[in-house]
């Protein structure tokens, strides 16, 4: 993990310090990181967000695949949520967290979490859809004029 977490700071431009300050740790603490120690999963999940959010995808990949199996339900949770509140601006970097969030979830074996993300992914759509069909109907509709020219 040392060198993904240095591979990913130097990826952003940013010093020990700049990153310390992000993921609310020591300096020292990062070096260790970079060192070869292993990160808790709180930090693992704010590492995998930053390079989802600033679409540096080999990072994210390298700690996804470092790190699926040792992050709780309760992380993932996290993580989805932090990816979701993203997404409300739509941008490559943003939808790229939302995509790792889903993957982590889709691939953890977790039967609730997934039915969870699939009975979220059904609702969303359904809405969408519906959306859709509203705004249609209801640009579709336009009010005749009355004998006069008025409505």
């Amino acid at each position: 993990m040392g060198n993904t977490v240095k591979d990913l700071r130097q990826a952003l431009s940013w010093s020990q310090e700049r990153l310390a300050r992000h993921l609310e740790k020591s300096v020292g603490s990062i070096r260790g990181y970079e060192s070869g120690r292993q990160p808790p999963e709180e930090v693992i999940v704010k590492l995998l967000t930053l390079a989802a959010q600033y679409g540096i995808e080999e990072v994210a990949k390298q700690i996804e695949s470092q790190t699926l199996g040792r992050i709780s339900r309760e992380k993932l949770g996290r993580l989805v949520e932090k990816a979701s509140r993203l997404t409300r601006v739509s941008s490559p970097a943003n939808r790229e967290a939302s995509h790792q969030a889903l993957d982590i979830v889709m691939d953890s074996d977790d039967p609730e979490a997934i039915e969870s993300v699939v009975f979220a992914i059904q609702s969303a759509l359904h809405w969408v859809c519906t959306s859709e069909k509203n705004r249609q109907v209801n640009n579709s509709f336009k009010p005749s004029a009355g004998p006069s020219g008025t409505e």
